[in-house]
């Protein structure tokens, strides 16, 4: 299992989704998980940025560990976790299953560049986010670390370089 995080911005979908297409591993949004978790209770949330926020206001960070077990049941072990956002969460996952924790990082312009790409303004983003505490955590935690300044190209070639370290092999019609 491979637990991605970082920034908001940063390519952490795109990650997953490279690890899905081209080593198929089943990806697992956390912020699906979340969702899910929440419409459970009644709760539906409509705005992606929303989602994290709303969660934590009904639940504890620790319900976020079982919100993805949940998400991730049956869908077997070689999975990617596609934003987790607390060091405590990438721990019980570490816990539950062998896991190794990816981080992506990116410039601030990159950032900026794809969250105005989804419409999602930096300054909700700040507001929105508490993340930040957990970048010094998270990043102690971190096995492999990915920059994703450039192409998309580039970013595959990151990612497959990382998942050969990690001892994983592309699927026959990957790229």
């Amino acid at each position: 299992m491979i637990v991605v995080t970082g920034r908001s911005g940063t390519g952490k979908s795109t990650v997953a989704d490279i690890l899905h297409a081209d080593f198929g591993m089943t990806r697992i949004g956390v912020g699906d998980a979340l969702r899910h978790a929440l419409a459970r209770s009644g709760i539906i949330v409509e705005r992606r940025w929303d989602i994290g926020p709303t969660f934590l206001r009904h639940h504890t960070v620790d319900e976020i560990f079982e919100a993805i077990r949940e998400e991730s049941d049956g869908k077997g072990t070689h999975l990617v976790i596609d934003g987790v956002r607390y060091a405590e969460t990438c721990r019980q996952l570490t816990a539950w299953r062998d896991a190794t924790i990816w981080m992506v990082h990116a410039s601030p312009t990159a950032i900026e560049r794809r969250l105005a790409a989804r419409a999602e303004s930096t300054s909700r983003h700040a507001l929105s986010d508490a993340f930040e505490a957990e970048l010094g955590p998270l990043s102690k935690l971190a096995t492999s670390s990915l920059t994703n300044d450039g192409t998309p190209e580039d970013l595959r070639r990151a990612v497959h370089a990382a998942a050969r370290d990690a001892g994983l092999s592309p699927q026959a019609n990957a790229p």
